[in-house]
């Protein structure tokens, strides 16, 4: 999962799968959840190409913030403030 982040993949994640709200919040528009996996795959071969496109935009945005330059940021953003 962590790999599919960083290079920008969608995710099919099953439904039970259960992500923290604030993860959910930041990467989940990069994943597509899943009960039935065949059936989701069928979905996803007919889906138009701006639904999937959409997703792998998400997914793209998700890679970005684990670039190095962008970990810093954060790291200074939220632990070194003050």
């Amino acid at each position: 999962m962590f790999d599919a982040l960083v290079q920008g993949r969608p995710l099919l994640v099953p439904a039970e799968m259960n992500f923290s709200e604030g993860f959910s919040q930041k990467y989940g528009e990069g994943f597509i959840v899943y009960d039935d996996l065949s059936q989701t795959i069928k979905e996803i071969m007919h889906t138009s190409v701006d639904e999937i496109n959409k997703v792998q935009e998400s997914a793209a945005q998700n890679a970005n913030e684990f670039y190095i330059e962008n970990q810093r940021r954060i790291m200074k953003e939220t632990i070194f403030t003050g």
